[in-house]
């Protein structure tokens, strides 16, 4: 499957008729049951519905006046620190004043890896946001990009990181029309691989493969839906 096949099917999925609003909410729900564990708790649920229900807040204040047709809130350091405070909202072991702020140690680690400081991560991560805005390539290349970069080589929070850039990614699918995706939990596997592949030999192939895998699945599912 190929990014040109993707947006052919999501032509057609549009040109087929509109969801109705019980369907939207279906359609909801299985997204928000997609990016959390098997058998959670009801803090995770909770958390992840609040992070969709911001997307769809996010969507709408976009659409309404007064902002002009085409109007999307700008990529910046906030924006990332509401979203990640918004993740963390329900579901986290920090206090309340460490989530949405940046980590402060100079010895974190994850997956025996050593984290980049303070004076290292926040000049990569507005240079990586800077890039993200002014750069136009294929979208799932320029999302997939920012996803690696922004957990392997960033990682700036103290928690949700990946479920930061998880929803970034959810968000800017919808901002351009295509389904929201579960891009971790129904194949964690294949996940920590693509991420892997990165860390070792900034591939970012896998993690691209398996993105256009999961849209393209979620875009079936819909045209399904549809011919109902």
């Amino acid at each position: 499957m190929t990014i040109k096949e993707i947006e052919n099917k999501k032509e057609y999925l549009d040109s087929l008729r509109a969801f109705t609003k019980e369907e939207i909410e279906n359609i909801d729900h299985e997204v928000i049951k997609k990016n959390v564990r098997q058998n959670p708790s009801r803090s995770e649920l909770n958390g992840i519905a609040d992070v969709y229900h911001y997307i769809n807040y996010i969507m709408c204040e976009e659409s309404s006046f007064p902002y002009p047709k085409g109007y999307k809130r700008p990529l910046t350091e906030e924006f990332l620190q509401e979203l990640n405070r918004t993740v963390l909202y329900h579901c986290s072991y920090l206090l309340p004043c460490e989530k949405g702020f940046y980590r402060v140690g100079n010895n974190d680690m994850i997956n025996n890896i050593i984290l980049p400081s303070q004076e290292i991560f926040i000049p990569r991560l507005q240079k990586l946001i800077d890039w993200y805005e002014r750069t136009n390539i294929e979208f799932i290349t320029k999302l997939t990009y920012f996803h690696l970069e922004f957990l392997c080589n960033i990682h700036p929070f103290y928690d949700g990181n990946g479920r930061t850039a998880r929803a970034f990614m959810n968000l800017e699918l919808a901002r351009l029309g295509y389904p929201m995706i579960g891009l971790k939990y129904d194949n964690a596997d294949c996940y920590y691989e693509a991420i892997q592949k990165y860390i070792e030999n900034k591939d970012n192939s896998f993690m691209e493969n398996l993105i256009i895998k999961k849209i393209d699945g979620e875009l079936d599912t819909q045209i399904l839906i549809k011919k109902r």
